[in-house]
């Protein structure tokens, strides 16, 4: 084959050709001019895909550039939260601590309460008590009431004596003094005097007094 002046190996097929000879024969600028050329070519064609690469390579840096503004405003975000955090947690403690006092002040008005029912239970025992005895006393009354006045059991002679009762014992003394004289004008105690304790029973009795001969 004649490979003299500009010869283009790119594309050719060149499997099981005897080319050392004609590489040998061939004059050194136009093996290196094709050599050149073929090169050129492979570049030119490279280029683009370099060109591509360069330009994705320039998108991925802005990318990894804006994924580091990013992670800068990610990182400023979460230390704004972890001090929140801790500004909360500060504020759960004091309301801890609030709800501390609270719980013990809860307890002593408990305590305080207690306290105020016993007494008002004590109380309302003592009432109940002093109940009774009104009742009971307002029944002594009614049955007194009852009972004949002094006026309406008074004797209308001149000089009589009307008795009471005593208070402490519910009953009556009776006391009888025997006077002499020697003109029915003058009159002398004698001595010694005669008395009865009468005691006074439920209801209405009568008694009467009468000298044996």
């Amino acid at each position: 084959a004649n490979l003299s002046g500009d010869v283009a190996f790119r594309g050719a097929n060149l499997s099981g050709a005897r080319v050392y000879s004609l590489v040998y024969d061939m004059p050194l600028e136009t093996l290196l001019t094709a050599v050149s050329k073929g090169n050129y070519d492979d570049i030119q064609e490279l280029k683009p895909i370099v060109e591509a690469l360069g330009t994705n390579d320039e998108s991925i840096g802005e990318q990894l550039t804006a994924l580091g503004q990013n992670d800068t405003n990610i990182g400023k975000q979460l230390t704004a939260l972890a001090q929140n955090d801790i500004e909360m947690a500060r504020q759960i403690d004091a309301l801890g601590q609030e709800a501390i006092v609270r719980g013990n002040q809860m307890i002593s008005l408990r305590d305080k309460d207690k306290s105020i029912m016993t007494e008002i239970d004590s109380i309302k025992a003592q009432l109940q008590t002093l109940v009774a005895q009104l009742a009971e006393k307002d029944a002594k009354i009614a049955e007194l009431e009852k009972r004949p006045t002094i006026e309406q059991v008074r004797d209308a002679r001149a000089g009589s004596v009307g008795l009471t009762v005593d208070p402490e014992g519910d009953n009556i003394t009776l006391g009888l003094t025997i006077e002499q004289s020697d003109n029915l004008t003058q009159w002398t105690k004698l001595d010694g005097e005669m008395t009865r304790t009468i005691p006074i029973p439920d209801g209405k009795k009568f008694y009467r007094f009468a000298l044996d001969k």
